[in-house]
């Protein structure tokens, strides 16, 4: 079996546009709700606009009477999907414990493994959190050595692959998130920007269990103003892929590079009053705000933020912040697990977006996002 060549490519998105930041978990959750509730509500509008008849009481509501019962309704139904969302991200980013799916696999229940773990010892003799974090070893032990080995069949390995699945924006068509790409444009006048990036190693080491899975990314999403950003393949304009270079260790060594150029608008720089509001829409609607990434935000680049609000409410907030890193690193150094997983939850779900709220949304940002591939054909 002899291989071919291997087959070079990349696309290349940039440009400058406004934006914010979100959490994909929350807005994939909330657009799986939205496309879902998305006939019944269409239908609703078609009856406020074309009902005929003295029982057809709904035509005679006020636009904005009518678009409020619409927001209520939408805001009833529940995010059904946000866990799965959220487990897959967990995986992705190796932000996971081994108990987070390990119950059930191969029949065997994570409490009867305590038992065997322990033999003559009662775990159940010790505090709750110290029952927590003596499970937590015994698993991570258990995984890493036959029946039940890490491998691609494992849960974990499954939902890492099925987050990239999840959000794959290219080629257009009824799976990953590109079926999203078009509602996001066509009731919002927006764009999500996804990109996949590695978890920065001061961050790594915040996490449950560092180590147990050693490719760890994550993902940041922002949602943009479409008009600002331009996708582009690399051999369009420039693309350059070298014959590779042979070693005296016998390695070959290859190396790619591209050129592109985008011109800006100058218009671009400056945000109208309609294009505000797409922003505001997407808020009411979806139920979602504007949400920094952590992996932005480590001890030194958490106060390197502008806001024309409330100084001091700010810098309360990156304080807290601030603290609640020290306090996650410490708890991780000490190897309290729940302890620790409590503090990450609440620089995730508390911290984080008090910190984005009270910064101005959208801002300018410059936007960039390379995609390589490499193929290699065998015969």
């Amino acid at each position: 079996m002899s291989a071919l060549g291997p087959l070079y490519s990349s696309e290349t998105a940039t440009g400058i546009t406004w934006g914010m930041p979100v959490s994909v978990v929350a807005l994939g959750a909330s657009l799986d709700r939205f496309t879902k509730l998305l006939p019944q509500l269409q239908t609703l509008r078609l009856c406020h606009r074309y009902g005929k008849g003295d029982d057809v009481h709904l035509t005679k509501l006020p636009n904005e009477l009518l678009e409020m019962v619409i927001n209520e309704l939408y805001h009833i139904e529940p995010r059904t999907t946000w866990p799965e969302w959220e487990r897959e991200l967990k995986c992705f980013e190796g932000n996971c414990t081994p108990i987070s799916h390990f119950e059930g696999h191969d029949g065997l229940d994570p409490h009867d493994l305590l038992l065997q773990y322990f033999e003559h010892e009662d775990p159940y003799s010790l505090p709750e959190n110290e029952i927590k974090d003596r499970l937590h070893e015994a698993l991570l032990a258990y995984q890493w050595h036959p029946p039940t080995s890490v491998r691609e069949s494992h849960p974990h390995y499954q939902r890492k692959m099925q987050w990239k699945c999840r959000l794959t924006q290219d080629p257009p068509g009824p799976c990953g998130f590109a079926k999203y790409d078009h509602i996001l444009k066509a009731h919002f006048g927006l764009e999500a920007f996804i990109a996949h990036r590695k978890v920065p190693d001061k961050l790594r080491s915040t996490f449950p269990c560092p180590g147990w899975d050693s490719r760890c990314n994550t993902t940041v999403c922002y949602l943009t103003l479409p008009e600002g950003t331009i996708k582009q393949e690399a051999d369009d304009e420039g693309g350059l892929t070298e014959e590779p270079v042979s070693r005296p260790n016998g390695w070959k060594k290859y190396g790619n590079s591209s050129f592109m150029t985008c011109y800006v608008d100058p218009e671009l720089l400056n945000i109208t009053k309609n294009q505000k509001l797409r922003f505001k829409k997407v808020q009411t609607v979806l139920g979602i705000g504007p949400q920094l990434h952590l992996t932005g935000l480590t001890r030194s680049q958490a106060g390197k933020t502008t806001a024309k609000t409330d100084d001091c409410a700010l810098e309360t907030t990156k304080t807290k912040l601030n603290n609640a890193i020290d306090r996650l690193a410490a708890s991780r150094v000490r190897r309290e697990h729940h302890g620790g997983d409590a503090i990450l939850e609440e620089i995730e779900t508390v911290l984080l977006p008090e910190l984005s709220a009270l910064m101005e949304w959208p801002k300018l940002l410059n936007v960039a996002k390379t995609t390589f591939g490499l193929q290699v054909r065998r015969d």
